[in-house]
């Protein structure tokens, strides 16, 4: 009798332990075969990121070729949390360069966020050097372009104007939005397990806007304004 028991009780630790086997194999065929695009997927996107590439939108020109609407080079500051070391310390640097509070970008870079939106737009080239000469590891100067209106207000009912997410609104610049804004680009960067950028892959250049000439006389459109004034 005793016999039996212990061939009973071997006989279902044999079961078991094929029943745990069969169980382990079914997962790892599930997760390497079955699910292995999803994980794949997973992975590119914890490795592989991508970054867009602004057109230069098309510029405005009267009649005698004189641009009334055109671009201005500036500078935006951005932040990889990840890869700055020393949080504390580089928000108190950046804050004395950008006119921010120190405890306003301590708080946005001090997390291990891959990306973050721009902690500040349109930086003069002295300003965007003066933080470029930091060389803090996950800060980064790129430049971005600003519509700009040499004659200021001239023409402005006609022009319309460009709102903080690069649209044109009203007149010509919202008539023919589409065209003036061109066609961002793209390119994709690989990142280590740290966060860190190390290699850059496919590249799609991005396609200016179209430029326009208006039947404008700048000349006389300047004397028909300064006399309805």
């Amino acid at each position: 009798m005793e016999n039996n028991h212990w061939q009973k009780r071997l006989k279902f630790i044999i079961g078991f332990i094929i029943l745990a086997a069969l169980g382990v194999s079914f997962r790892l065929f599930q997760k390497q075969i079955l699910e292995h695009s999803i994980y794949l997927a997973a992975a590119a996107g914890q490795y592989i990121i991508k970054k867009d590439l602004p057109a230069q939108r098309g510029k405005i020109y009267a009649n005698d070729l004189f641009p009334l609407a055109t671009n201005r080079q500036y500078y935006q500051v951005l932040a990889i949390p990840r890869n700055i070391r020393h949080p504390d310390e580089t928000a108190g640097k950046l804050a004395t360069i950008l006119g921010l509070k120190k405890s306003e970008i301590f708080e946005a870079i001090n997390n291990s966020k891959n990306y973050i939106p721009p902690l500040k737009h349109g930086l003069t080239e002295e300003e965007a050097d003066k933080v470029a000469d930091l060389k803090i590891t996950g800060i980064l100067v790129m430049p971005e372009a600003k519509r700009f209106y040499p004659e200021d207000e001239m023409a402005a009912q006609i022009l319309g104007f460009v709102n903080a997410s690069g649209n044109g609104q009203y007149g010509i610049e919202g008539f023919f939005n589409d065209q003036l804004k061109g066609f961002g680009g793209e390119i994709s960067a690989e990142k280590d397990i740290k966060g860190r950028f190390f290699s850059i892959g496919e590249r799609i250049e991005p396609r200016d806007g179209s430029d326009y000439v208006l039947t404008i006389d700048r000349n006389i459109q300047f004397k028909a304004e300064e006399i309805i004034k």
